[in-house]
């Protein structure tokens, strides 16, 4: 009996890890050479694509920075850029980072959205500003849009284009990077777990 309680509990910790889907991460911006520059981007207001450091600030320091390109928001004027990154899902978690750092000895912090469009108008899905922001070094800004959000606010939007926005003035932003995280069924996973434990009681039986 020992031994088969051991199994259940070897079986559900297996079923727990299977029905759980990696997370996939996805650079939208890193504005090096590639699908990720410059180019791949929208853009609206006053800003300029600068390749590494300028004017003693914005200096591409690893960890958070990598490579020598980032984009940078003139003072004093609003900046915007964006992109569509796919469609969006139902059952997923998103997670959305960018590195940013003040230029001009002052910065705003940058503002971050995620949007649907249906092809008429756009809605504001998950949206925040970064901070604090600093003059001296580079900082990691999140933004996070849950599967919970998607199905109880935006349920309609699902399968619509999906777009991220950054927007700000005097600030340096880089390494734009998206995590997207399928959240398995609560009913899936309990239909496994009831199914294997079956299994297991049922072959004590026959044994």
């Amino acid at each position: 009996m020992k031994k088969i309680k051991l199994q259940i509990a070897a079986l559900a910790i297996a079923i727990g890890f299977s029905i759980s889907v990696d997370a996939q991460t996805t650079i939208i911006g890193d504005f090096e050479t590639g699908p990720n520059d410059f180019g791949s981007f929208w853009l609206a207001g006053s800003f300029t694509a600068y390749n590494h450091a300028w004017g003693g600030v914005a200096d591409e320091t690893p960890p958070l920075a990598n490579g020598g390109d980032f984009y940078a928001y003139t003072p004093g004027a609003w900046g915007q850029i964006g992109k569509t990154i796919g469609v969006l899902q139902a059952g997923t978690d998103y997670s959305l980072s960018l590195d940013y750092q003040g230029i001009y000895g002052w910065g705003d912090r940058p503002y971050v959205e995620l949007t649907g469009y249906n092809g008429v108008s756009e809605i504001t899905l998950a949206a925040g500003y970064a901070g604090p922001v600093s003059n001296d070094a580079w900082s990691t800004g999140m933004l996070n849009l849950s599967s919970a959000t998607i199905s109880d606010s935006y349920p309609t939007w699902v399968g619509q284009q999906f777009n991220v926005k950054i927007s700000g003035a005097a600030i340096a932003i880089d390494n734009i990077v998206l995590t997207v995280s399928p959240v398995p069924e609560p009913a899936s996973a309990t239909i496994l777990a009831l199914g294997a434990i079956g299994f297991l009681i049922a072959r004590k039986r026959r044994m």
